[in-house]
């Protein structure tokens, strides 16, 4: 009994040592590509680039076609960028000056996620019609 216990004492902490080892690295889940609708606001926001905005009021960012334009991709990785501790992965902070939120404050309803762009194109529909 005794070298069972020993035994298994052993494995717990070989298993402990092991998962130890493991650099842990941050995973993000969204809810599909422009699944959800998500505003950005600005204020003094500090960029690289001249041409970004650095205030503004709430504005749609997840799925916004116009924020794909090739120059505005670097505005759009700014102020998406999650910034963590590189210490141990905790915890993540927007850039500065930088709050994202779900669109038009509606977490939990599906106005959220009823249509990919804000923008009324037919072929934006995902649930509207069903």
């Amino acid at each position: 009994m005794l070298k069972m216990i020993t035994c298994t004492i052993s494995v717990v902490i070989i298993l402990i040592l092991k998962i130890q080892s493991f650099t842990l690295k941050p995973i993000l889940i969204f809810p599909g590509y422009a699944g959800t609708k998500l505003e950005a606001r600005l204020t003094n926001m500090k960029s690289k680039h001249w041409y970004c905005n650095k205030n503004s009021d709430w504005f749609l960012i997840w799925f916004n076609i116009f924020e794909e334009l090739p120059f505005k991709m670097n505005c759009f990785k700014e102020i998406m960028t999650i910034h963590y501790n590189n210490k141990n992965y905790t915890h993540g902070t927007n850039t500065p000056g930088v709050e994202i939120r779900v669109f038009n404050d509606s977490f939990g309803r599906l106005d959220a996620i009823e249509k990919i762009s804000y923008y009324d194109f037919e072929n934006s529909n995902l649930i509207i019609n069903l």
